[in-house]
């Protein structure tokens, strides 16, 4: 029942945003039909209750999914909204009250998901029941109802007409009504028969009670009421003289009803919004053809922006979503009715790796391919960044333990990837060279595998091994904290020590994708430095305010201290060999003429840097004082 409730809950978010652009163009819209505000608001129900929809570049809806859903197993909960601000402002509180504690076996983020679910079922029963006692209510008042003639009865216990029934429905009107007014009153209830409105209205309080607990819902339903019922004056009056008009509205007080609660059943004749429907009608002019087109347009622009799910990409660290293609302009190939999208993940590198680390599938000279559960990865280390990304969710690939687990094989040549979730029968395959996707059954019969690489000896992380001009080699993750941001990878020859090599991050923040190794005659003319760095390493720099699961994204363009970390930096000796420091964080600097390099401060109190050029060692203090620095960074949030 979570799971169902985290769904509803994230459909009840990305239809919010097209509520709010629905009042918007509503107010926009007065002089235009009103069956085409009725048109909008069945948007709004195909939006809550379809599980899918397109993706499209036009879309402006901010996220996809708020809510991810693994939210209740993973170590640091968070909602990516797709708006910073929230993200920063609410991730935090999220995290400090929700993330579990290693002593206790209690979940916090699953009991408050769990609570909220029940709570959410029993809202929905309230619901149910009022609608059940109010029709059953009504029933009885009608019992005593004379048939006038055809689907009509008058009767004496009703104040207002209206309509009862969905399959069989039926007009009751009050006793004593005079033929004039019974004439507007009957012309009103059919011409909400001949819309159909006698099911619309219980469909959206069905829909109302599913999401009872969105304010946002409520409003919807009111104004949904009272727009079936200002599209049904329309119909009436639409051809109608002045004078017809007058009666008519006139018809409208005599019967106006008050109500003080949401109806589901009843379709009255003067039920909602009396005084607003009076002045529409006694103002009716007859919309322009422009104005219909205008308005048919406005609701093709709503259809396009929000009811299409923004194109998935690569997220980094909250900001805006960037392809991850730097160097392949191949698209995806449809072939045969096996053929798949292949959908590029969204990925908040703040977030953690979840209980099984990142998986190294592939290795060689040239790619590293990895995966998690938030996605398929192909890394170019010539280009020192993402090529090709795939969102392994919609293929059922992204669980990485039980019995829906997805087992990952790639081809001996490192150009095919092999994608099987266990629960079932199917294969997924995805050709790297071509990136596309296809289906068929699991079958690996015939077909050159690569062999993953294990040995114990190297526990620093996930390693595979690979050979080029006669030597063998490793490349090795390393899972620094918990942050998806923080896997980095290293190339070793097997005779080097696994402690003593450089680390280089899998992901960049925006922009800073594909730095040089700055050796420190590179380090001048820096006009910018941009640091990310995670409170969960082993080591926390001295001179550097942060705490137990805090990120911090730094930016610098001070040029003082800028001046002074060049000094620092530059002013080093390089040694033989490499350190035992830790060098677990990536330090950006982009100079004046747009090169952007990086180095690998140490995360201790080692007065050292690292580089793919060599480690060096700077004057004594030199580190704290760097960290110092880097601590008064503007905060990018």
């Amino acid at each position: 029942m979570s799971s169902i409730f985290l769904w509803i809950l994230n459909l009840s978010i990305n239809s919010s945003w097209l509520i709010v652009a629905v009042l918007i163009t509503r107010q926009f819209l007065k002089k235009a039909p009103k069956w085409i505000i009725c048109l909008l608001w069945g948007l709004v129900a195909i939006r809550l209750v379809c599980p899918f929809s397109f993706e499209s570049t036009l879309s402006l809806l901010p996220s996809n999914k708020v809510i991810p859903e693994n939210i209740m197993v993973t170590q640091q909960p968070q909602i990516d909204s797709g708006l910073t601000i929230i993200d920063k402002t609410v991730n935090p509180i999220i995290e400090n009250r929700f993330s579990p504690v290693e002593t206790s076996s209690a979940n916090p983020m699953q009991i408050l998901v769990s609570v909220a679910s029940d709570i959410w079922v029993v809202g929905m029963a309230v619901m149910l029941i009022y609608a059940l006692i109010s029709f059953i209510m009504l029933k009885r008042r009608v019992r005593a109802s004379v048939r006038l003639n055809g689907r009509i009865w008058e009767c004496d216990d009703v104040e207002s007409p209206f309509i009862l029934g969905t399959l069989c429905p039926a007009i009751y009107v009050p006793s004593g009504l005079d033929d004039r007014t019974l004439e507007f009153v009957v012309a009103h209830e059919k011409a909400h028969l001949k819309r159909y409105d006698h099911w619309w209205k219980p469909i959206g309080f069905i829909l109302l009670t599913m999401y009872w607990f969105n304010p946002l819902s409520w409003v919807a339903y009111t104004l949904l009421c009272r727009d079936i019922e200002a599209a049904c004056d329309e119909s009436v009056i639409r051809n109608k003289k002045k004078g017809y008009r007058a009666a008519y509205s006139q018809a409208l007080l005599d019967c106006s009803l008050q109500r003080r609660f949401i109806s589901v059943c009843p379709l009255a004749f003067g039920e909602t919004g009396v005084k607003g429907r009076v002045k529409d009608v006694l103002n009716y002019k007859k919309p322009s053809f422009w104005i219909i087109v205008a308005a048919v347009i406005t609701s093709m622009v709503i259809v396009v922006c929000f009811m299409t799910n923004p194109t998935n990409r690569l997220n980094v660290e909250g900001s805006e979503p960037q392809e991850v293609s730097d160097v392949s302009d191949v698209q995806p190939v449809v072939a045969d009715a096996t053929s798949l999208e292949v959908k590029s993940p969204v990925v908040n590198l703040a977030d953690d790796e979840g209980a099984d680390y990142t998986e190294i599938l592939y290795a060689d000279s040239d790619k590293i391919i990895f995966s998690g559960y938030y996605g398929l990865f192909v890394y170019s280390k010539e280009n020192r960044a993402i090529v090709n990304a795939v969102d392994l969710e919609p293929i059922g690939c992204n669980y990485t333990q039980g019995d829906s687990a997805c087992e990952k094989y790639v081809s001996a040549d490192g150009n095919v990837v092999y994608l099987h979730p266990m629960d079932n029968t199917d294969m997924y395959i995805y050709n790297i060279r071509t990136n596309s996707l296809s289906k068929e059954n699991f079958n690996l019969d015939g077909i050159d595998l690569h062999t993953v690489y294990e040995d114990e000896s190297y526990s620093t992380g996930d390693c595979d091994k690979w050979s080029a001009n006669g030597h063998d080699y490793l490349t090795m993750l390393h899972h620094g904290g918990v942050m998806i941001g923080e896997v980095s990878y290293a190339d070793v020859s097997l005779d080097v020590d696994p402690e003593n090599i450089q680390w280089y991050p899998l992901f960049s923040p925006e922009g800073l994708s594909g730095a040089a190794d700055f050796s420190p005659e590179e380090i001048h003319d820096i006009v910018a430095i941009d640091i990310w760095i995670s409170g969960n390493m082993s080591y926390t720099p001295v001179g550097l305010e942060i705490s137990e699961g805090q990120v911090r994204r730094l930016h610098c363009e001070d040029p003082e201290a800028i001046k002074e970390i060049e000094d620092l930096l530059s002013n080093s000796t390089k040694e033989k060999g490499q350190s035992n420091c830790p060098f677990y964080t990536t330090l950006y600097m982009t100079r004046s003429d747009g090169t952007i390099g990086m180095v690998f401060p140490a995360t201790d109190d080692c007065d050292m840097y690292n580089s793919g050029t060599g480690c060096y060692s700077m004057s004594a203090g030199a580190n704290e004082r760097l960290w110092t620095l880097i601590n008064q960074f503007q905060e990018i949030r």
